[in-house]
C-alpha cells in the first residue's frame, strides 16, 4: 500500500463525525454541514469506515504525492476536519491504501468521549 492508516475506534461513518465535530465544537458547522451535503451527493455511503489522520504511514511516490494534493485541496474547500474527508478520499481510490491492525497500534483516547453532551476532561 502506498498509505496506512489507523481505523477510528469509536465511530465509522462521516456523517456521524460530523454531527459529533459540531457538538463538541470542533470545525465550522457551516463548512461540515456544506462538506457532507456535497460527500452525499457524491453518492458517499453511511458506514463506509472513518480512519484517524494523526498516524498515517506513506510510502514515498507519485500516488502518495497526488493523494496528500487532492486531500489537501479537499480540506481547502470544504472542512479543516481531516477525518471527515478522509474516507471520502479513500474510496476515490488516489492511492493504495491499508488499514493498520489495531494490534500494531496503541492508541489511547483521553477525554474523547463518544456522543456524549459532557464536557471532554483530559485528567492532569
Amino acid at each position: 500500500a502506498d498509505l496506512g492508516f489507523h481505523r477510528h475506534p469509536i465511530r465509522n461513518c462521516i456523517y456521524e463525525e460530523a454531527e459529533h465535530c459540531k457538538m463538541i465544537r470542533k470545525g465550522d458547522p457551516s463548512r461540515i454541514d456544506r462538506s457532507i451535503r456535497r460527500f452525499r451527493s457524491q453518492g458517499h455511503p453511511e458506514s463506509f469506515g472513518l480512519w484517524m489522520g494523526g498516524l498515517i504511514v506513506r510510502r514515498h511516490s507519485k500516488r502518495t504525492e497526488a493523494f496528500n494534493a487532492a486531500w489537501w485541496r479537499e480540506i481547502e474547500y470544504g472542512t479543516s476536519r481531516d477525518q471527515i474527508s478522509l474516507p471520502v478520499m479513500i474510496r476515490r481510490d488516489l492511492a493504495r491504501t491499508q488499514t493498520i491492525p489495531d494490534e500494531l497500534v496503541d492508541v489511547q483516547f483521553v477525554g474523547h468521549t463518544p456522543h456524549t453532551d459532557a464536557p471532554n476532561k483530559v485528567p492532569m
